[in-house]
C-alpha cells in the first residue's frame, strides 16, 4: 500500500464540510484539510496501485478538469503524518532538503515537530511533515524550528484551517468513519 500527498489549488474551501455534512469520506481519502498557502486542499489518499491513486485523485474533484494537482508520494516505509497526532493547531510543512538523503534529517524534523509525523517524499519536495500544538505560539516554534535545521534549503507552511479524517485518533467533530 502506498500513500500520496494532493496539494489542489483549485478545490473548494467547503470541501471539508460537503464531506462533514455527507459524513462519509472519498474512497482511499485518510484526510482532507482546508490549508492556508498556495493550495486550498490537502488530501492524504491511500492506494494499493498507480492507476487506483490515479482514479482516487481524480474522484476527489475540485481541479476542474484543468491539470492534475500536484501530488507527492511516500518513498519506502508506510506514511506517519496524520494517522495518530492531533491539536486545536496544525500546519503541514514541505520541506526542501540540501541533503542528497532525505532521511538523514527526519531525526532532527521529528524532534522539532515533537511528534514522528514526518515522510521522505518523491515529489517537487523532499520531506512532508505535519507540526501540531494546543498553542498557536508553539506551534509557530515548532515551524521555525525545522526553518533553522542544518541542510534544510526550503520550507513551506499550510495552516490547516478545517479537516475531516477517518483516523481514531481525529477529535470527534472532525472524524468522519471508514468504510465499510
Amino acid at each position: 500500500m502506498g500513500t500520496a500527498f494532493v496539494f489542489d489549488p483549485e478545490a473548494s474551501y467547503g470541501r471539508v464540510r460537503q464531506i462533514r455534512e455527507r459524513n462519509e469520506m472519498p474512497a482511499g481519502v485518510h484526510l482532507l484539510a482546508s490549508v492556508t498557502g498556495p493550495w486550498k486542499n490537502v488530501a492524504i489518499v491511500d492506494f494499493d496501485s498507480l492507476d487506483q491513486l490515479a482514479t482516487r485523485v481524480e474522484a476527489l474533484g475540485g481541479h476542474n478538469g484543468s491539470d492534475d494537482p500536484p501530488t507527492a508520494t511516500v518513498i519506502g516505509a508506510a506514511s506517519k503524518v496524520k494517522r495518530s497526532v492531533y491539536a486545536a493547531h496544525m500546519a503541514f510543512i514541505r520541506i526542501e532538503v540540501r541533503e542528497p538523503d532525505p532521511t538523514s534529517l527526519l531525526p532532527e524534523i521529528t524532534t522539532a515537530i515533537g511528534s514522528d509525523e514526518a515522510d521522505v517524499v518523491a515529489g517537487d519536495f523532499d520531506i512532508f511533515a505535519c507540526a501540531v500544538d494546543n498553542d498557536e505560539g508553539n506551534l509557530g516554534s515548532k515551524i521555525f524550528a525545522v526553518r533553522a535545521i542544518n541542510g534544510v534549503k526550503r520550507t513551506v507552511s499550510l495552516r490547516v484551517i478545517d479537516f475531516v479524517s477517518e483516523a481514531p485518533g481525529a477529535p470527534g467533530f472532525n472524524r468522519v468513519p471508514k468504510p465499510d
